[in-house]
């Protein structure tokens, strides 16, 4: 560390014995070359360096692990280096080394989570105007920069836009967006790519070779889908999963260290949904729980074998081969004919959601429950077996049985409704549209209350706009209707008609009417107190609503009537 404890030189970033070092670090490239999946960065670069115009500041932006500062360190080898080859560092020459061997006090590194107010900036500023001590140029990294505060943005303005000669920043960040669109423009920016899963699992194993480590089938390809796309966090599980296993690393091995889930327990877990047998399907998931298996990666595995079964039922035959072995092609392909596609689909959203709605391992496991009981048709649907070979999928016409199915009728055209409780929006969209198609303009004079309040269901179900306002309608139905305003009745509370008669709200539900009944109606709502003896709903209308009397009530003045 400097005086200032701001900015950190590789002459202290490299003091570990090599063996002491964690893997990552070990295998940390050294070359442009060495870089993995990157070539749109690393070949621009290398070229710029060959060729002598290596600009003053450079963007780096990409997810975590995929080389940023790794890059960065690089550039500035290759800017250094006193015998380059093609733009590429030698490698032996003494600024080579010293930079291998952390001896390089002119590439300075600045991490912008801790350091990155205006005083580190000013400070900064006041070192930049001094001359390279070894090398021919100064290297900045700051990383992590879109966390320097917005003042440190404005003091590093001036400097970056009028960097002193021999001088080169190189900013990296996972959040580009966060980086000032001012700051952008003086930079040279790079977007880095996830690594792609082949190349991750070839890494993988080309490392556990040279480290005399013995992998089984499957465990590389596991790390690699686990990792995400990310080099640093497959190598840091490898090194985790050497570290319990030895020389030799099972399978097994892998999911005890790694929290992961059996196969066999995740293929009984979709054979249960598959056939509705929902009480297996939460027995399972129970089970896993108990086991102390990560429920996230549970729920990435449930999504990536369900994607695998979109695409054996849609015939992608080149890409299962490449993600799936030939055992797990020929259950995908099987358990794929248990399902239509929009069925998928509804389940690719719903567990997709679980995960960014959870806010810890007990939500998780309570809403990965709700969604196993709706996929193995417990709560909206009564499961009538798999869909027959003799009536493939055609599209999302072949599970309309009319222009406004029930849902027994959804349920039997392929086993869980597509208009579930977590519908897919395309098919909704699809089957608004025929029911349009089918249906006779009504006239104004033809509407009536139970021609609404038989299309209400739908309306409700089909509804485009907020989940909680959503929820919300489920728990109306229409009571009354007046000409051509819709009187929509329910037990509500203050905070429910103060959600529902907001304006934007109001407005995209007139809308949902409009467009089911081809008429322009207006609605209100009314908090309803029981059912009459004739059998229609008693509406509590008061006069003005509870939203409009709690604002008179706080701030004074006077009603005016309705138009």
């Amino acid at each position: 560390m400097t005086s200032s404890g701001r900015f950190r030189s590789s002459k202290q970033a490299s003091s570990v014995p090599e063996a002491s070092r964690s893997l990552y670090l070990r295998w940390r490239p050294k070359r442009f070359g060495d870089v993995i999946a990157q070539d749109h960065v690393t070949r621009t670069l290398r070229n710029a360096v060959a060729r002598g115009t290596v600009t003053h500041a450079y963007l780096l932006c990409g997810p975590r692990g995929t080389g940023k500062t790794s890059i960065a360190r690089i550039l500035y080898r290759a800017i250094n280096c006193l015998e380059p080859i093609d733009g590429e560092p030698c490698g032996s020459c003494t600024s080579c080394k010293a930079a291998d061997e952390g001896r390089a006090v002119d590439l300075i590194e600045m991490d912008a989570a801790s350091h990155g107010g205006i005083d580190d900036v000013r400070d900064l500023r006041e070192r930049v105007y001094f001359a390279p001590v070894d090398a021919k140029t100064k290297v900045y990294i700051v990383d992590e920069a879109h966390q320097l505060t917005a003042r440190a943005w404005d003091a590093f303005l001036k400097t970056l836009e009028e960097p002193p000669p021999r001088t080169v920043f190189v900013l990296a960040t996972t959040e580009a967006h966060r980086v000032p669109a001012t700051i952008v423009s003086r930079c040279q920016r790079f977007d880095l790519r996830r690594i792609p899963r082949g190349g991750l699992e070839k890494q993988l194993e080309s490392i556990a070779r040279s480290e005399g480590i013995v992998l089984d089938s499957g465990v590389a390809e596991r790390l690699a889908r686990l990792a995400q796309g990310s080099l640093r966090d497959g190598e840091s599980m490898l090194e985790q999963v050497a570290a319990f296993g030895g020389r030799s690393v099972s399978m097994e091995a892998a999911r005890t260290v790694l929290g992961l889930v059996r196969g066999d327990a995740l293929r009984a877990y979709l054979d249960a949904l598959s056939v509705g047998d929902s009480a297996r399907g939460l027995e399972l998931l129970e089970q896993i729980s108990e086991e102390g298996a990560d429920l996230r990666q549970f729920l990435d595995e449930v999504v990536f074998y369900l994607r695998g079964a979109l695409l054996a039922r849609s015939g992608a035959g080149p890409s299962l081969e490449i993600q799936f072995g030939h055992d797990e092609r020929v259950w995908l392909e099987e358990l794929a004919t248990r399902w239509a596609p929009g069925q998928v689909l509804g389940m690719l959203r719903s567990f997709s959601e679980i995960d960014s709605r959870g806010r810890d391992e007990h939500h998780v496991l309570v809403r990965a429950e709700l969604v196993t009981a709706w996929a193995a048709g417990l709560i909206e649907a009564t499961w009538r077996g798999p869909t027959p070979e003799k009536e493939p999928w055609e599209g999302p016409s072949a599970v309309l049985v009319s222009a406004h199915p029930s849902r027994g009728q959804a349920a039997e055209a392929g086993g869980l409704p597509v208009d579930a409780s977590a519908p897919n929006e395309l098919l909704a969209g699809v089957r608004h549209a025929e029911a349009e198609a089918l249906r006779e303009p009504d006239s104004p004079t033809a509407l009536s209350l139970a021609v609404v309040q038989a299309e209400w269901p739908r309306i409700a179900d089909n509804f485009q706009g907020s989940l909680l306002i959503k929820v919300r309608l489920r728990g109306v139905q229409p009571v009354a209707l007046q000409e051509n305003v819709v009187t929509l009745g329910g037990e509500l509370d203050l905070l429910d008609l103060q959600k529902l008669e907001a304006p934007e709200c109001r407005a995209s539900i007139e809308a949902a009417f409009a467009a089911a009944f081809r008429v322009p109606l207006k609605i209100r709502f009314a908090a309803t107190e029981g059912t009459a003896a004739g059998g229609e709903t008693q509406v509590r209308d008061e006069g003005p609503s509870a939203l409009a009397e709690l604002g008179t009530s706080l701030f004074g003045g006077t009603l005016l009537p309705e138009a």
